[in-house]
């Protein structure tokens, strides 16, 4: 039975060879119990249901793809799920009044969703710029799309997130090729990690 670990998937295959792939967006929690001399792993998932496996019957442990043999303590398993689990949990960042931009993360990251209402009286545009504060007017930004007046809008990039190299900073804009600030009229939320 070997255990591989990467920051989306824990994968075991099974002494037959079967593969049980657990992506680490599902899990959320892990369990780790002595079991006859040696120690059970159970991963716990959305809605209830779990997987199990010997710490003994683990033959190969992989990290990202870096072999750790033999197989390391109980205690440096349950850090490593541990770590991989707290990488991919996401944290909401939202508006805290009515404003014209956010940075939504000061450092490079990754952005699942964002969703908010615009309250101006015209259309205008959203945009996203991948920076580490509000960058000055006739900035390009990655991301730029219409909002009608007075309207709901959202965004949404659950399949693995848009990764940002520098930052995550959300504003509005009167133009949509390059920035053009516009009023406090916004009420931004996203999730972020």
């Amino acid at each position: 039975m070997n255990l591989y670990i990467t920051d989306q998937l824990i994968s075991i295959t099974g002494d037959g060879g079967e593969l049980h792939d657990m992506p680490t967006s599902t899990i959320e929690r892990i369990v780790i119990k002595p079991d006859s001399g040696s120690h059970r792993i159970v991963f716990m998932f959305a809605g209830g249901t779990f997987k199990s496996l010997l710490r003994s019957k683990i033959g190969h442990y992989f990290v990202n793809g870096v072999e750790d043999t033999p197989v390391p303590a109980i205690g440096t398993i349950r850090t490593t799920l541990q770590s991989v689990l707290n990488a991919n949990v996401y944290t909401t960042v939202e508006s805290t009044a009515l404003e014209a931009s956010h940075v939504l993360k000061a450092t490079p990251g990754t952005l699942h969703d964002l969703f908010g209402y615009s309250a101006k009286t015209s259309d205008q545009f959203l945009q996203l710029h991948d920076a580490a504060s509000l960058p000055a007017d006739t900035a390009v930004p990655v991301v730029s799309f219409k909002i009608d007046a007075l309207s709901n809008f959202s965004i949404d990039y659950s399949d693995g997130g848009y990764y940002f190299g520098t930052g995550i900073v959300v504003c509005n804009s009167s133009t949509q090729p390059t920035k053009t600030i516009g009023g406090a009229d916004c009420w931004f939320n996203s999730q972020i990690k």
